[in-house]
C-alpha cells in the first residue's frame, strides 16, 4: 500500500508528499529495530535472572556443603593432633582412643560440584554471570580447585597408606564401621555437627586394639607423617576459610537445603 503511493507521488512528482512518505519508512523501520532490540534485551534479561536465581540456589546449598567440609577437615586434624600428642608422651590416650583418633585422621571428604554451574560453562551461558559478584565468587569456588586440593592430598597422604597398610584390615573395617563417616541431616549440618563428631565404641579384643596400636607405634616414620598430616591439612583448610568467610552471605535457608536433596546423595567418605 505505501510502496504504491510512493510510486503514485513520484509519477506525480510530488516531492513533498515522497519526503513524507520517506519519513515514514525511515520512522517505520528505526521503531521495528528498536522494539527488536528492546524485546531482545528483554528476553536476555529475563534468561539473565533466571540463570542467576538457579545458580544463587545451588551455589547457596553448595557454600553450606563447603562449610561442612571445613568443621569435617577441623575434626580431622583434631585427631590428628591427639594421636601426635600421645605418641610425643604430652597426652597420654587409652588404646581404644588412640586407634579411633588414627582411624580418623586418615579420613578425607569430598565436594560436589554445582550442576548449574557446570551447565553455565557448557552452554556458555556463564557469560551472562561472569561480571556479576555472585558469577565473579561462583568462578574462584568452583575453578580454584582448593577443595579438589584437599581431597587429593587427603587421599594420597603418607600417614593414611602407613595407617592403611599397617593396621589389620579386620580393624580397620570395625573402626570405619563403629567410628566412621555417618550420614547428617540439614540441621546437624547448619549446626556444624560433621560426620565424626560424635562418640563412638569400639567391640574389639584388647589383644587387637593393642596390636594395632603396637604397630604404629613400631614405625619410626610415624611421626613424621602424622606431622606432614597436620601441616598440610591445617594450612589448606586456613585458605579454604577465607573463601568461606567471603561467601557466608549467599548460603542458602534450611529448607532450600532440605528440598535440594543434596544430603541423601552426598555421602563423606
Amino acid at each position: 500500500m505505501l510502496l504504491r503511493r510512493i510510486i503514485q507521488h513520484i509519477k506525480n512528482q510530488n516531492w513533498f508528499a515522497i519526503f513524507i512518505d520517506f519519513i515514514i519508512v525511515v520512522l517505520g523501520v528505526f521503531i521495528g529495530i528498536q522494539v527488536a532490540n528492546w524485546n531482545e534485551k528483554r528476553i536476555l534479561r529475563d534468561k539473565t535472572e533466571m540463570l542467576t536465581e538457579r545458580l544463587a540456589s545451588d551455589f547457596g546449598v553448595d557454600m553450606w556443603l563447603a562449610d561442612n567440609f571445613y568443621h569435617y577437615n577441623e575434626t580431622v586434624i583434631e585427631n590428628a593432633k591427639l594421636v601426635l600428642k600421645d605418641i610425643t608422651g604430652r597426652v597420654e590416650l587409652t588404646d581404644e582412643k588412640l586407634i579411633i583418633a588414627a582411624f580418623r585422621a586418615t579420613q578425607f571428604n569430598r565436594l560436589p560440584i554445582s550442576s548449574t554451574y557446570k551447565e553455565l560453562i557448557a552452554t556458555g551461558d556463564y557469560d551472562l554471570l561472569a561480571k556479576s559478584e555472585l558469577g565473579k565468587l561462583a568462578s574462584v569456588y568452583y575453578e580454584g580447585g582448593q577443595f579438589n586440593d584437599i581431597e587429593n592430598d587427603g587421599k594420597n597422604s603418607d600417614y593414611r597408606r602407613l595407617f592403611r597398610s599397617l593396621i589389620p584390615i579386620e580393624v580397620q573395617l570395625h573402626v570405619a564401621e563403629r567410628c566412621g563417616d555417618r550420614n547428617i541431616s540439614t540441621a546437624e549440618l547448619i549446626r556444624h555437627v560433621g560426620a565424626l563428631s560424635y562418640d563412638c565404641q569400639l567391640d574389639l579384643t584388647e589383644e587387637q586394639i593393642a596390636l594395632s596400636v603396637e604397630l604404629l607405634r613400631s614405625r619410626s616414620d610415624f611421626v613424621q607423617t602424622i606431622r606432614l598430616r597436620i601441616a598440610n591439612l591445617s594450612m589448606q583448610n586456613n585458605d579454604f576459610k577465607f573463601l568461606l568467610d567471603a561467601t557466608e552471605s549467599y548460603r542458602a535457608s534450611e529448607e532450600l537445603i532440605e528440598s535440594s536433596g543434596v544430603l541423601k546423595v552426598f555421602r563423606p567418605n
